[in-house]
């Protein structure tokens, strides 16, 4: 149904968000963009602005709780080491459920991935389901690589349409 635009604005009101972070195995000549990329992110931030850290692999892990030091997630960033599988459900499962205790109503999760889900206990249609009954907006950054470099079957290959 159409409607009729009565206002529109611009402001920087002060968000809550979830970094969610993979971590797993294939993200190892990667880690460095991805990196990259929040530190790009977070330029564009509100001083009044909070948020966490989620890492995944095998299984998501809470990094960094809320903080308004986003110094803080960054410096944790750069011990993460590639290793295991990717569960990638799961962890936007923890996200979202860590935003049930944010300050702010402008709520967001950032996931920084290379696709495809191989471990997760919750399956896509659960895990999307309860996005859509949140509040919360997903963002995605993809960092892949070419199919010829990773010389995996399609089967194997990550999905970026999630």
């Amino acid at each position: 149904m159409k409607q009729e635009i009565i206002s529109f604005g611009c402001e920087d009101a002060p968000m809550s968000l979830g970094i969610v972070f993979d971590t797993s195995g294939s993200m190892g000549p990667k880690l460095e963009r991805a990196r990259s990329a929040v530190a790009e992110f977070f330029k564009t931030s509100n001083p009044q602005d909070e948020a966490f850290l989620v890492e995944f692999s095998d299984r998501p892990q809470l990094a960094v709780p809320f903080t308004h030091d986003l110094n803080e997630i960054q410096n944790k960033l750069l011990s993460a080491r590639p290793k295991g599988k990717t569960a990638l459900f799961d962890s936007i499962y923890l996200a979202l459920n860590t935003l049930k205790k944010a300050s702010n109503s402008r709520k967001a999760i950032l996931l920084i991935t290379d696709g495809g889900d191989n471990r997760s206990r919750y399956t896509q249609a659960e895990v999307t389901g309860i996005l859509e009954e949140s509040d919360a907006q997903l963002y995605a950054i993809g960092i892949y690589e070419s199919v010829r470099k990773r010389n995996r079957t399609p089967r194997r290959r990550p999905d970026p349409r999630f």
